[in-house]
Order: C-alpha cells, then sequence, then structure tokens
C-alpha cells in the first residue's frame, strides 16, 4: 500500500505505517502491527492511542487487545472535508484583515506534508520573489541545514527573525551565520516557520512535535498566495523589530 496517499490526509509517518498495517491484517495486536508495519514497539502504542483518538482505528478488548479498521471510506471523507474547511477557514481570515479598498484578491491556499515539500516551494518561491520576510520559531538541524544549502544557490534579500532557544542550539547558529541575510533574535515566537515573500505569498511550517528534531514526514505544511498583507504585515513586522535583537555571527563559537 503507498503510504503516500494516507500522510496526504495529514498523518505523520508512523500513523500512516500503522494504519496500513491494520487494514491489510484485519484485527491485529499492537507486536503483530508493530512487526508489520516497522514502527519500533516502544513507540506502537502512543501511534495506536493517536489513531483512536482520531477516529482511525478501534479497538477490541482482549488479551491481547486488537485493533481493526471500519468505515474507512467514511473516514477519509470526513478528513478531506476537514482538510479543506480548514484552508478555507485560513482564506477567509486572510481575507478579513487585508485592506479593504482598491485590493483584488484572488487568494488561494493548499495544504501538503513533509520537508521535501516545503524546500520544492521554497525553490519555486525564492526564484520568484524579490525578497522574503522569516520567522523560525523551532529549531530542526536536517531543515536548517538543507535552507543553509538552498539560500547559497540564491540571492536571499530580506530579513529573518530567529527564537532565542533555537539560536542556543550550536547546530543551528552555524547554519543560520551563512545565511547571507539579516538576522535578529526574538525572545519569543510561536513553534512555527513562516515566510512571506514579496509581501503576499506566504509559506507557514507547523512540526509535529516541536520539542524534538523533526524528520522528513514530521510537519505539516500551509502554502497561501496572492494574499496582500499591506498595512497589518508592516504592523507585524515593527512589533517584531522592536522586540528583537541582532544576530551576533560571533555567537557561533559561544559556549561550544
Amino acid at each position: 500500500m503507498d503510504i503516500r496517499r494516507l500522510r496526504a490526509l495529514g498523518l505523520t509517518d508512523s500513523e500512516a505505517r500503522v494504519l496500513a498495517s491494520a487494514i491489510c491484517l484485519g484485527r491485529a495486536g499492537a507486536k503483530d502491527l508493530a512487526l508489520d508495519s516497522g514502527v519500533p514497539y516502544s513507540r506502537i502504542y502512543a501511534t495506536l492511542a493517536s489513531l483512536l483518538d482520531d477516529g482511525w482505528v478501534h479497538k477490541e478488548e482482549g488479551r491481547p487487545a486488537r485493533y481493526y479498521v471500519s468505515d474507512l471510506e467514511a473516514r477519509v471523507h470526513r478528513q478531506a472535508e476537514h482538510v479543506e474547511r480548514e484552508a478555507l477557514r485560513a482564506v477567509e481570515d486572510m481575507r478579513a484583515v487585508a485592506p479593504a479598498e482598491g485590493t483584488a484578491l484572488s487568494p488561494t491556499a493548499r495544504i501538503l506534508h513533509g520537508w521535501d515539500a516545503f524546500f520544492a516551494r521554497m525553490g519555486a518561491f525564492l526564484s520568484a520573489s524579490p525578497s522574503v520576510m522569516a520567522v523560525f520559531g523551532f529549531g530542526s538541524e536536517q531543515a536548517l541545514g538543507r535552507l543553509a544549502d538552498l539560500f547559497k544557490t540564491q540571492y536571499v534579500r530580506g530579513k529573518a527573525y530567529v527564537r532565542d532557544d533555537v539560536v542556543a542550539q550550536a547546530c543551528a547558529r552555524r547554519h543560520i551565520s551563512s545565511w547571507g541575510m539579516e538576522t535578529r533574535t526574538l525572545p519569543f515566537t510561536p513553534p512555527v516557520w513562516l515566510f512571506v515573500f514579496a509581501g503576499k505569498d506566504i509559506l507557514v511550517v507547523v512540526p509535529r512535535d516541536p520539542g524534538v528534531r523533526c524528520t522528513s514526514d514530521e510537519i505539516t505544511l500551509l502554502e497561501m498566495r496572492h494574499f496582500v498583507m499591506g498595512p497589518m504585515l508592516e504592523r507585524i513586522m515593527a512589533a517584531a523589530h522592536a522586540d528583537s535583537q541582532p544576530f551576533a555571527a560571533e555567537d557561533v563559537n559561544h559556549g561550544e
């Protein structure tokens, strides 16, 4: 079974693998699901609990308990409707804060998953946009390294704001120091990555678990295009700038 289709419904890689195994095995215990899916047994119960909470699988009590899937088609339809509603709400929220007069909007929004999708869209936006404003609210060594490599291949004009506890990570500081654009640190920002290109195209990276270093399958990406931010973005930028401090390149070796 191609689990990429399951991940497109908002499942993590582990959830998609366990769900695929539950579909193939029918009623099965946690041990069999771990063996079939390749998800470590130490993580199988947490993954099953998440699938149970979201209604993807059901539990049959016993010794051992067994897990099974039913009404899968209806659950997929509900999830697709949920994703569509959330995207439409994002459109309406952005429409509500955009200038009311003199602006013709044709906004679009879509949800993607995984770092590969992010870097594909990031590369496309950097190639087409004259400037970018970025906010980094969580750390990921692998992703920051890939981003640094991407910045090296393209001229990037803009400004980046990085949360203090991200800068405190030695591996993150090394990558940040190579970006080549104005970088400032913030005492607090939500645990997301936010990119605004030319004031109108937006990428938002939301980690499944911001407390750990993310793997390639643990983020959700919201892409919003053709949103004219205008005065609202200027106010946000001014507030962020007032609370920020310059990123000092000499801090790269501090504490190492």
